[in-house]
């Protein structure tokens, strides 16, 4: 049983990579002020606090960076404050997981970086004006949808 677990753990991180690497693509300037290792250096700073959860200090110290370079930077390029956009992954990663997984809500909250779960589903709410329960059971109706209409 353990090993099941361990399975869904790392699938879970290797989405979790996925999808923040997608969204480092999506929402970057393209605007690359530095030679590329020190891009390369600053994302993969980037994918690895989302990952284990770190925070904006922890990650600036990653990149060697004062905070406020690192606001300063990641502003730049991103177009957003460093904050915001990781919400957005979390929110984008639990869109994910709700379609993907038959995982708790609260699970998902918790592997999303959110250590209370109604936070959590205020924050879901927020974003996408329904709690993560009303997303999936809308997200599982449009695909049997789907799937009726293809046969």
């Amino acid at each position: 049983m353990q090993n099941s677990n361990t399975n869904n753990i790392m699938s879970n991180d290797q989405l979790l990579c996925e999808r923040v690497t997608s969204i480092l693509r999506e929402h970057s300037s393209g605007s690359d002020k530095g030679d590329s290792r020190e891009t390369r250096r600053f994302e993969n700073a980037i994918l690895q606090g989302i990952v284990a959860n770190l925070s904006i200090d922890e990650i600036a110290q990653m990149c060697c960076y004062s905070v406020s370079t690192f606001k300063r930077r990641f502003g730049e390029r991103y177009q957003m404050p460093p904050h915001r956009w990781m919400l957005l992954c979390r929110m984008s990663l639990a869109c994910e997981m709700l379609c993907s997984t038959r995982a708790a809500t609260s699970d998902i909250a918790t592997r999303c970086g959110f250590v209370n779960v109604s936070h959590f589903i205020a924050t879901f709410r927020r974003h996408y004006g329904m709690t993560p329960t009303q997303y999936r059971r809308k997200q599982l109706i449009s695909t049997e949808q789907l799937n009726v209409n293809d046969e």
